[in-house]
């Protein structure tokens, strides 16, 4: 026995260290594979976006810091700029609006929004410095309002302005490259950076005003939905220039641009049904507004009273039971202020004149529809 038992110990010794070789191996291969796979990541890359519908032009890198892959999405007057995991209205945004050339950056932003705020408690501040979070050139102003120490009651001032464009503790704020452009943008960033060209500088500064295209090229350059073009097209009809286009989106957002209704019902004609969605449409009819675009083309705004997004309010109207409560007025968009619903144009024969040419009213109100349901990526 005494002979024997030396050999047993080396042969566990052996054992115990042909074991730690394997575990280390192991461990070795494992963490050689984690280094490769950190060593193959690529560089961001720096891309262009441009629309020609809104003209404007900026830089992006294809992902962020952490490797999120960074999405551009267009919907009406606004790009949205995200990462790929979210929703692009949860990300951050630049809007394009018009102005008239003649017009300042100041007294466009109190004309299509604080005409019908005090002046005391909401007013403008140009030239403000927002530091490297702006384009290198051009003027910058924000919506801004009484600054007081405590708490609750700078947010009850805030309250009192515009919700989407008032002065944040993020990076918001209206920018020009001149006072005689034609077009101004909003920027909504937040406290985040997704870079531009560089990684240390937000995409919104590398943005550019690009001229209109030429009169001839406007109507090829606006994407619109098959079923208006093959309308238009058909009867050899014209479409809505990207000048007017522009003029359009931002006008649909400018509620000074909307006229009270008169005393009837347009989101809900059903008369006193027993139903919660007929209460909420009845209480949002008190308070509709309309826009007419293109002289026979009806927008509809209402306060978003029920703090709806997009999704919420579309889904709300998705509704089988609803057969006489919506007046063939649908949302399509929606905001922290207000919900903007459409219609459609019919365009059966019976808008034909005698010579099998569509009506004047059908073909401007197809016109306008096809606008609107490009730029907000809709069905007609």
């Amino acid at each position: 026995m005494s002979v024997t038992q030396p050999n047993r110990v080396s042969k566990n010794i052996y054992l115990t260290i042909a074991v730690v070789l394997i575990i280390g191996a192991t461990i070795y291969f494992t963490l050689s594979q984690k280094k490769v796979a950190t060593v193959t990541n690529t560089s961001p890359v720096v891309k262009e976006f441009t629309s020609t519908v809104l003209g404007i032009q900026f830089s992006y890198a294809d992902k962020n810091d952490l490797n999120q892959k960074t999405s551009v999405k267009e919907v009406g007057d606004t790009v949205y700029v995200h990462s790929s995991d979210t929703k692009p209205e949860d990300g951050q945004y630049v809007r394009v609006f018009s102005k008239k050339s003649t017009e300042t950056l100041e007294q466009a932003i109190k004309q299509q929004f604080l005409t019908s705020y005090n002046s005391r408690d909401c007013y403008v501040q140009s030239g403000m410095d927002v530091g490297k979070t702006k384009p290198d050139t051009g003027i910058t102003a924000i919506i801004a309002y009484p600054i007081v120490a405590t708490n609750d009651q700078w947010l009850i001032n805030q309250a009192k302005c515009p919700a989407v464009y008032t002065s944040t503790n993020g990076i918001s704020y209206f920018w020009v490259p001149s006072n005689s452009s034609t077009k101004f943008v909003f920027f909504s960033i937040g406290q985040y950076i997704i870079p531009g060209n560089t990684s240390t500088d937000s995409w919104h500064t590398t943005l550019t005003l690009t001229p209109p295209s030429s009169a001839s090229n406007e109507s090829n350059n606006i994407e619109l939905q098959p079923s208006s073009t093959s309308f238009l097209d058909s009867y050899h009809l014209p479409h809505i220039s990207e000048k007017e286009s522009l003029i359009i989106l931002s006008d649909i957002r400018n509620e000074q641009k909307y006229a009270t209704l008169p005393e009837h019902h347009v989101l809900n004609d059903c008369g006193p049904v027993v139903s919660s969605k007929h209460d909420i449409l009845s209480a949002l009819d008190a308070k509709a507004k309309v826009l007419i675009i293109n002289k026979w083309y009806p927008i509809i705004r209402t306060p978003n009273s029920q703090r709806w997004s997009t999704d919420q309010a579309q889904k709300f109207m998705n509704d089988d039971t609803l057969i006489c409560g919506v007046g063939s007025f649908y949302p399509f968009e929606a905001t922290a202020e207000y919900v903007l619903w459409r219609s459609s144009c019919s365009s059966g024969a019976l808008f034909l004149d005698d010579k099998g040419i569509p009506d004047e009213s059908i073909t401007q109100c197809i016109q306008a529809q096809e606008v609107i349901s490009k730029a907000f990526q809709l069905q007609d």
